[in-house]
C-alpha cells in the first residue's frame, strides 16, 4: 500500500516513547489513525516512507483499537527499530515478545508476511465451495502450527541463554539487535562466548560495551 495522498491523511506526532525492557528510546514517530490499506484482521502496521533520500516511518493504527494502542505502539517500535535488518524469521517473535497476553505472544508470530496471512484468510474461504477445500487449509494450518512450535523453541531457549550470559532481566534488549542467525546460534551451548568475543562490528561494540560490562 502506498500513501498517495499523505498531505489529507491526518498525521501527528507521538511524543518520546520510552521502553527500559527492550532499551528504547524513541524521540517522535509519525502516526495517523487512517485505516484505508490495511487489512481487516490487522489492528495496525508500519510503513517506511521515502522522502528526499530519507526514509521516515509512519505508524499507522486504526481508530477502533484504542484499549490496545499502547501495546500496539509497543509492537511496532520493535519493528521500527529493526528496520536496517532485513530478518524475516523472528521478527514478529520479538514484536510480540512484547505483548501483555501469553497468547499472542505464543500465537501471534505464526504468520511472517501479509501474504502468509492473506493466503491463509484465502484458504479458510475456499471450503465455502466445497469441503475437499479443507485439505489445504488443514495442510497449510498444520505447517503453519509445526513451523511456530520449532520456532518458538529455538527463540525461548535463545533468550534464556543471552540472560544468563549477560546477566540481565530481559533478555530482549539484546535480542531485538540480533541477526536471525545469531538468535539460533545463542539457541546453541556451544560457541557462544567465542562468537562473541570475534565480534567486532560496531553493533558488537555497542552490545558489548552496553551489557557485558556488567557481566
Amino acid at each position: 500500500f502506498f500513501f498517495k495522498n499523505l498531505k489529507f491523511i491526518n498525521i501527528t506526532i507521538h511524543p518520546t516513547l520510552i521502553y527500559e525492557d527492550l532499551d528504547l528510546e524513541i524521540d517522535w514517530l509519525l502516526t495517523t489513525d487512517f485505516s484505508k490499506g490495511l487489512p481487516f484482521w490487522e489492528p495496525a502496521a508500519t510503513w517506511m516512507i521515502e522522502k528526499d533520500n530519507v526514509t521516515i516511518p509512519l505508524l499507522q493504527v486504526k481508530k477502533r483499537y484504542k484499549k490496545m494502542r499502547p501495546e500496539l505502539l509497543k509492537h511496532e517500535t520493535v519493528h521500527i527499530a529493526r528496520s536496517a535488518f532485513k530478518e524475516p524469521i523472528y521478527e514478529e517473535f520479538l514484536a510480540y515478545a512484547t505483548s501483555k497476553s501469553k497468547w499472542r505472544r505464543f500465537f501471534g508470530p505464526i504468520f511472517r508476511s501479509t501474504k502468509e496471512s492473506l493466503f491463509f484468510v484465502v484458504l479458510a474461504l475456499l471450503p465455502s465451495l466445497t469441503l475437499w477445500l479443507l485439505i489445504p487449509l488443514g495442510s497449510y494450518s498444520l505447517w503453519l502450527l509445526v513451523r511456530l512450535m520449532i520456532h518458538q523453541k529455538i527463540f525461548k531457549t535463545s533468550l534464556d541463554n543471552l540472560s544468563k550470559i549477560f546477566r540481565i532481566a530481559s533478555p530482549l534488549k539484546i535480542a531485538i539487535r540480533l541477526t536471525d542467525k545469531e538468535i539460533k546460534l545463542f539457541a546453541r551451548k556451544a560457541n557462544i562466548q567465542s562468537y562473541i568475543d570475534n565480534q567486532n562490528c560496531l553493533r558488537w561494540r555497542q552490545i558489548k560495551a552496553s551489557y557485558l560490562q556488567n557481566s
